[in-house]
């Protein structure tokens, strides 16, 4: 019996999600356009450091430190949640290395 309510649960969900009546002109005018563009001089000679304070944090700036790399800017990441007596520990601290390398950041403290 409870595996039928999932199955219908899940068909109506497939049915009313997969329409071609989606208005992305509407969706569209909902769209927060008042965000000025950066306009600021990026080059070799800025740098910048990032500071959260727990480690997947960065993924919220990733577009910046992105855009900042790519003109030339050196990254830096300070995060500041680190629990040595935790046993995931180990775990976050390699994904923050592995995340901080693919943002390109050349310094990391933790």
């Amino acid at each position: 019996m409870n595996c039928k309510f999932y199955i219908w649960t899940t068909l109506i969900l497939l049915v009313g999600c997969n329409t071609n009546n989606t208005d992305y002109e509407k969706i569209a005018s909902y769209q927060d356009n008042s965000v000025i563009p950066l306009e600021t001089s990026v080059d070799e000679n800025t740098r910048v450091l990032l500071i959260f304070p727990h480690a997947d944090d960065e993924i919220t700036c990733v577009g910046l430190a992105s855009y900042l790399k790519e003109k030339g800017a050196t990254i830096h990441l300070l995060t500041l949640g680190h629990n040595p007596e935790t046993e995931i520990n180990e775990t976050r601290i390699e994904e923050l290395k592995c995340a901080a390398t693919k943002i390109g950041v050349e310094k990391l403290e933790i």
